[in-house]
């Protein structure tokens, strides 16, 4: 998270205890039968909390590959690099992504005087 994180979680979570402890069957019942979905106890998630970034990027590679794996989480200082800020440099058997899509965002920034490039917004929600 190279601009930064705005980060938010629930703070009563004796309230959400309660909740699970109340409703929790009720909820598996409706997703199998009027949903349709195959879900076992502990399939569900509930989600108490959330990370937003600006930008992202997020590399892989295979452990198992005997060769040299070199990823480099370079800043994009030319104006060539379309609206990402930052890129990968993969050297062997990786691969890298960053984000988001500048068509991603179209729309959401206001107009003002500072440039796309100076104005952040926080809107990429991350694991």
């Amino acid at each position: 998270m190279p601009d930064g994180a705005t980060t938010e979680d629930l703070m009563n979570h004796e309230l959400v205890q309660k909740y699970i402890a109340k409703n929790a069957q009720s909820k598996y019942t409706y997703i199998r039968e009027e949903r349709g979905r195959k879900v076992k106890n502990g399939d569900i998630r509930l989600v108490i909390g959330f990370d937003k970034v600006a930008s992202w990027g997020i590399a892989t590679f295979a452990s198992s590959v005997e060769e040299q794996v070199r990823l480099e989480f370079k800043t994009n200082d030319s104006d060539q690099a379309a609206s990402r800020a930052y890129s990968w440099n993969c050297v062997g058997g990786g691969s890298g992504r960053v984000g988001p899509h500048e068509e991603e965002m179209d729309g959401l920034r206001e107009p003002s005087e500072a440039s796309a490039a100076e104005f952040v917004l926080k809107n990429q929600t991350v694991p």
